[in-house]
């Protein structure tokens, strides 16, 4: 495959990932008003229940920490989520799910296995772990081209 085909291909598909993954989520979403964004926010939040910084959070899902900050702000204001100070360092502004997060996001959980569980099973444990390794090689493979370009190693 030539380099420009590869590149190409690359661009479209994680585009139309990205857009396939919103248009799943949009009926979630929309049901407790949030964005797409926001949906993920949660969940993020959820999977790893240890309060995180504003920074790990947007490193997690690739916004900047202006954006992310405003982003929380926002949730908080709706009662999804608690934002507090850094007790060693209170520059460091955390964020946990408050119990009204808690509870959406263990629904958002629930309705999205609901929903998809199936089409995923008929996949098959197999297939999704190869399908699950190839996307991180696409992204280990941006990455070290990123880092190479970072460096001035572009060839």
């Amino acid at each position: 495959m030539e380099i420009i085909a590869f590149k190409n291909m690359v661009w479209d598909l994680t585009r139309q990932i990205s857009d396939g993954m919103d248009e799943l989520f949009r009926p979630i979403s929309a049901h407790y008003g949030l964005t797409h964004m926001q949906l993920r926010i949660l969940l993020e939040l959820w999977a790893e229940p240890e309060s995180q910084t504003i920074g790990s959070l947007g490193r997690a899902l690739g916004v900047t920490s202006g954006n992310m900050s405003s982003m929380c702000k926002r949730l908080e204001q709706e009662g999804f989520l608690i934002r507090f100070r850094d007790i060693k360092d209170e520059r460091v502004v955390k964020v946990a799910l408050s119990e009204k997060g808690q509870d959406a996001a263990l629904e958002i959980d629930r309705l999205a296995e609901e929903r998809y569980a199936s089409c995923l099973q008929r996949l098959g444990k197999e297939r999704m772990e190869v399908i699950a390794s190839d996307l991180k090689e696409i992204n280990a493979l941006l990455h070290e081209m990123l880092a190479s370009h970072q460096k001035g190693n572009v060839e």
